[in-house]
């Protein structure tokens, strides 16, 4: 058996080594691979029957988190629920 420089690791020459920083560390590529099977937030709705047209919808809320909005699917018709205090827990209404 032979024994010598060559097959001694700390005798390697750190002018060797290369470092790509292209190829992803298994960290990184973990870290990736999870954030991208991440959930999306999800917005919050309300389920509404139109009654104008029989079909279901959603509200959605607006911008300033002060009501829910929303229009028809079918005939476009708007229909707004404000939010506020005493209101109610239900998540499915009708309109229309």
């Amino acid at each position: 058996m032979a024994t010598g420089v060559a097959n001694d690791r700390s005798h390697r020459d750190p002018r060797d080594r290369v470092e790509l920083s292209s190829v992803p560390t298994p960290r990184a590529e973990a870290t990736r691979r999870s954030a991208a099977n991440a959930e999306p937030a999800r917005k919050k709705f309300l389920q509404i029957w139109y009654r104008c047209c029989h079909t279901y919808g959603r509200l959605t809320r607006n911008r300033d988190n002060t009501a829910f909005e929303g229009r028809c699917p079918s005939c476009g018709a708007r229909c707004e629920a404000k939010i506020g205090h005493g209101g109610s827990t239900r998540r499915a209404f009708e309109a229309g």
